[in-house]
């Protein structure tokens, strides 16, 4: 399947190339391109694929959270028909997808940002190093209060792009703040208790 877009979403197929997924969002998506173009080198990013990335299930795979955060869907087909299963769903834990046998991921669904979204990516080199820990983020504030907000973040549990609930939860129906942020991160603690490992 091929990448296209509509005012409301776009829609990349499995096998599309990180590379065409670039072009294709070109400034409409700022949190996912901030995190594919640190994914690899220019030369891996025109082979690898976004349904690769994300079918190999990896806990440290950088597009998870900032897709999760993004609320993606993941298009699943399959001799009974077409399913949508939201990416936090289809992530479902360490090596493990949500694919049934005789499935396989057809494409990804990436909705427009309707809040502020950001995504970042800790590693010892820019390029060409896998990561430590990476994050996806999208906040929806209506008049100076938080809406909704999603935290996913990578390399922190054995299920790739964990979302932060306890932290959501200290910030959602808060002032958007810089005191509210620091008042919620102790419950990054309740969120994660990541193994202390090389890496």
């Amino acid at each position: 399947r091929a990448a296209s877009q509509s005012p409301a979403a776009f829609e990349v197929g499995a096998g599309v190339s990180l590379t065409q997924v670039l072009e294709l969002v070109d400034g409409a998506l700022p949190a996912l391109e901030k995190m594919l173009r640190v994914f690899g080198s220019r030369q891996i990013r025109s082979r690898a694929t976004m349904g690769g990335n994300l079918v190999t299930c990896s806990p440290i795979g950088d597009l998870g959270p900032v897709l999760v955060a993004l609320q993606a869907i993941a298009v699943v087909k399959g001799r009974n028909g077409t399913r949508d299963v939201p990416m936090g769903d289809f992530l479902a834990g360490y090596r493990q997808t949500a694919l049934r046998p005789g499935e396989i991921l057809w494409a990804v669904r990436i909705p427009r940002p309707q809040g502020f979204a950001a995504s970042y990516k800790v590693s010892k080199r820019r390029e060409m190093d896998i990561s430590t820990a990476s994050a996806g983020m999208q906040v929806w504030v209506d008049n100076g209060i938080v809406r909704d907000i999603c935290l996913a973040y990578g390399g922190l549990a054995a299920r790739p792009a964990q979302r932060a609930v306890a932290t959501e939860a200290a910030l959602r129906g808060k002032p958007w703040t810089e005191a509210t942020v620091e008042a919620a991160v102790p419950h990054l603690d309740t969120d994660y208790q990541p193994i202390s490992d090389l890496r």
